[in-house]
């Protein structure tokens, strides 16, 4: 990837330890679109309903309300203009409630949401749009400040809030969420299989949404397939605000999925990874256009990873880490296949990424028809990195600190008490507003052009941007640096 600083100047703002530079942007400015353009509401309804004096829930106990809930969404869409439910004000416990078209829900601001506890070990969303069937004009809304989902006492780290699939025309906004550091983004912008084809979701609208505590490679959202949606005013504490990262592996079988016509603004992360992420994986992605990103105490503000290919073992047969890689090789040549890692099957299944040369890629696609993926065009408006301490740190970018922080200060390595896979994730210092790590020189690569980049109270000697041609060694000790304390790790 080639990052694009319209006419950059970097200027030194305030040599005491703020930094920023500044753009002249020029005739270049970002699209402009209305709200209509991605949601439509209804102008004629049947029904208004209220959830607990027409169906029956209690929102003063901890007992289940899904089956009321449930009832309700029924009754509602089998009208023929559909209608509003009202949540209101009280404490319901919810899970895998399936919406249906027609359907729109309003939540008094005084509600919280928490998840009912399954326990049979499967991955549990609270509410599921067009997974198992169509789904056509939706919307689930937040009144006045917003109501809250808390995940904070459950057991259940396999948790989602809203798991999207065929649905369009929607609307979702207005809410926070307290996590527990669960492994999934809290809403999954998803495909689903029907009839022989994958189906994702189009025109729709979701906003207002604030994340607290998420866990470190996950966040707020992940687009997987989507066409025409505008993501607006979401903020993650922890990971990443809005992940484009197109890796289903559903779509990797059909050559289906991936997001177009995207649009968003005002992308926040603090404490997290990034708050945007390009990570195309093999997926070929189409347009996106981002205003008004930032970042406090976040490894970046914007994240752009490069497209790849990965080879499965097939599962019907039996490898080793080693028998994998030469049986890559002995398609592709030698060299081609990187170190494979398991990936399931009694740890007889593996994955080996491709290595990232032109030849081994040309082969690759030409064997398997697969591809490192990309974007279209895509333009970033106004970034603004705030330098911190608090930053989620992936091991290999550790090494960027080699001119920064080439004493490791203020690294911490989370105990495993705190997360058993230690070298995954670190506490940090903040390193860049921009980082880019495609290859530039390869006809693989894609562009992202980024515009008015400003970064706050970083170190003068830290780095604006971080790309491939970025200085990098081994300053840290991975596994030898000191433990993150509860209070860093729990933010």
């Amino acid at each position: 990837m080639r990052l694009y600083f319209r006419k950059l100047w970097l200027t030194n703002l305030f040599l005491g330890g703020a930094l920023a530079s500044s753009a002249a942007i020029g005739a270049v400015s970002p699209k402009t679109y209305k709200d209509a353009d991605f949601y439509v509401a209804p102008t004629q309804q049947d029904v208004n309903y209220d959830l607990v004096d027409d169906f029956g829930a209690n929102g003063n106990d901890t007992s289940d309300d899904s089956n009321a809930l449930q009832r309700a969404i029924n009754a509602i869409s089998r009208k023929p203009n559909g209608g509003t439910l009202l949540i209101p004000n009280g404490t319901y416990h919810f899970l895998g409630i399936q919406m249906k078209s027609n359907v729109h829900i309003r939540v008094e601001s005084d509600v919280i949401i928490k998840p009912t506890w399954n326990g049979d070990g499967k991955n549990h969303r609270l509410f599921e749009v067009g997974v198992n069937n169509i789904v056509r004009n939706f919307s689930f809304q937040g009144l006045g400040n917003g109501f809250l989902v808390d995940f904070k006492d459950s057991r259940d780290k396999n948790l989602a809030v809203f798991k999207l699939g065929d649905v369009r025309n929607y609307k979702i906004s207005n809410f926070t969420i307290d996590d527990n550091k669960t492994i999934f983004a809290s809403i999954l912008v998803d495909v689903t299989e029907r009839n022989g084809r994958l189906h994702w979701s189009r025109n729709g609208i979701i906003e207002r949404i604030k994340q607290n505590n998420a866990l470190f490679g996950y966040g707020l959202i992940q687009t997987y397939g989507a066409d025409n949606i505008l993501f607006r005013n979401l903020h993650s504490e922890g990971g990443i605000a809005l992940r484009m990262e197109t890796d289903n592996l559903l779509m990797k079988n059909y050559k289906q999925g991936g997001i177009r016509n995207i649009f968003a603004d005002n992308i926040r992360c603090s404490k997290g990874l990034a708050a945007v992420m390009f990570g195309p994986h093999f997926m070929k992605n189409g347009d996106v256009q981002v205003t008004n990103v930032s970042s406090v105490s976040c490894g970046s503000a914007v994240r752009s990873d490069s497209g790849f290919v990965e080879l499965f073992s097939p599962t019907d047969e039996v490898h080793t880490r080693q028998s994998w890689k030469q049986a890559v090789e002995s398609k592709l040549g030698r060299g081609c296949a990187q170190t494979p890692y398991a990936r399931g099957n009694g740890g007889t299944r593996w994955a080996a990424r491709v290595t990232q040369k032109d030849a081994c890629l040309d082969k690759a696609k030409l064997e398997y028809g697969i591809e490192p993926g990309s974007f279209g065009t895509v333009k970033v408006f106004d970034v603004t990195a705030r330098f911190g301490y608090n930053a989620d740190l992936k091991q290999d970018q550790l090494d960027y600190f080699s001119t920064s922080n080439p004493m490791c200060k203020r690294v911490c390595l989370p105990t495993k008490e705190q997360w058993s896979k230690q070298g995954q994730i670190y506490i940090g210092p903040s390193l860049a507003a921009v980082i880019d790590t495609t290859p530039e020189t390869s006809k693989y690569d894609y562009d992202v052009k980024t515009f008015n980049v400003k970064r706050i109270n970083f170190p003068v000697n830290s780095h604006k941007t971080i790309d491939t041609n970025t200085e990098s060694s081994r300053v840290c000790n991975y596994y030898g640096m000191s433990e993150c304390s509860s209070s860093r790790w729990e933010r």
